[in-house]
C-alpha cells in the first residue's frame, strides 16, 4: 500500500502528531456536535429513550475498552483507528433515519462504539510507538491542538456553522459520505510503529549525532557498541 511520504526533512511522527489531533478532533463534542445533535435532538425520542440510549451505549462502550485496549495491542492502532471511522460514518447514515426507534437506539450505539475504537485510545498508542524522549510533548500537542484548530480554523468553523444550519438529516450524511471517504487516505497516512517506514523512534537524531546522544534506556549499550 502507498504510504505518504513527506519531501521535508521533518520527522514523520510529527506528522502523525498533526493528523492524529485532526482524528481526536472530530469525534471531541466540541468541534463535531453533529452526529450528536441529530441522534439526541431531532429524533423525535421523549427524556426517557434518550436517557437510556446515553447509559447503554455510554456503558457499553465503557465495557469494550479492554477489548480495544487489546485490539490494538494485537492488531495495531492504525487498523483500530480505521474500524472507527467506519463506524463513525455508519453511526451518521444511520442517524439519518434515527426516527426510527431500533435504528436511533443502534445509530447512537456505533456513534459511542466509533469513538472508543477510533478515537484518543488509537492515536495515544500510535504516538507511544513513534516517542520516546518526546513522548510526553508528543501527547500534550495532540491534546490540545485539536481545540487551537476549531478557534483558529475560520474555513473549519465556517464548514461546521453551514452544516449545522442545514437540516438535521442532510448534515449527517455528509459527514457520513465525508467519514468514509476519509478512510483510504487516512490508512496511508496512520503508520503503528516507526520501524514500519524503516525510521527510528525520534528520528534519526535519537540515534545520530555527537556521543552525548543517546536512546533512553539503551544509551549505554548504544556508546559501547560505538567504541568497538
Amino acid at each position: 500500500m502507498h504510504r505518504f511520504r513527506p519531501r521535508s526533512g521533518l520527522f514523520y511522527g510529527w506528522w502523525l502528531v498533526a493528523i492524529g489531533a485532526v482524528i481526536i478532533g472530530v469525534y471531541s463534542g466540541d468541534s463535531m456536535p453533529l452526529i450528536g445533535k441529530t441522534l439526541l435532538e431531532d429524533s423525535e425520542r421523549d427524556y426517557v429513550q434518550v436517557t437510556v440510549a446515553l447509559v447503554a451505549a455510554g456503558g457499553l462502550a465503557w465495557l469494550l475498552m479492554p477489548a480495544v485496549g487489546w485490539g490494538i495491542d494485537r492488531w495495531g492502532p492504525r487498523r483500530l483507528a480505521l474500524y472507527g471511522l467506519a463506524l463513525l460514518g455508519l453511526a451518521a447514515l444511520a442517524s439519518a433515519v434515527a426516527h426510527v426507534p431500533a435504528v436511533f437506539y443502534a445509530s447512537y450505539t456505533l456513534f459511542r462504539l466509533s469513538t472508543g475504537l477510533g478515537g484518543t485510545l488509537a492515536v495515544m498508542a500510535m504516538l507511544n510507538n513513534w516517542f520516546r524522549r518526546r513522548r510526553a510533548m508528543a501527547m500534550a500537542l495532540v491534546l490540545i491542538l485539536p481545540g487551537l484548530v476549531v478557534v483558529l480554523s475560520t474555513p473549519f468553523a465556517i464548514a461546521v456553522g453551514v452544516l449545522q444550519a442545514l437540516h438535521g438529516p442532510v448534515a449527517s450524511v455528509i459527514v457520513g459520505l465525508a467519514a468514509l471517504a476519509a478512510i483510504w487516505p487516512l490508512s496511508c497516512w496512520l503508520v503503528n510503529r516507526p520501524e514500519d517506514r524503516g525510521e527510528s523512534p525520534d528520528g534519526p537524531q535519537a540515534i545520530q549525532g555527537t556521543g552525548n546522544s543517546r536512546v533512553p534506556g539503551s544509551g549505554v549499550r548504544v556508546r559501547r557498541l560505538a567504541k568497538r
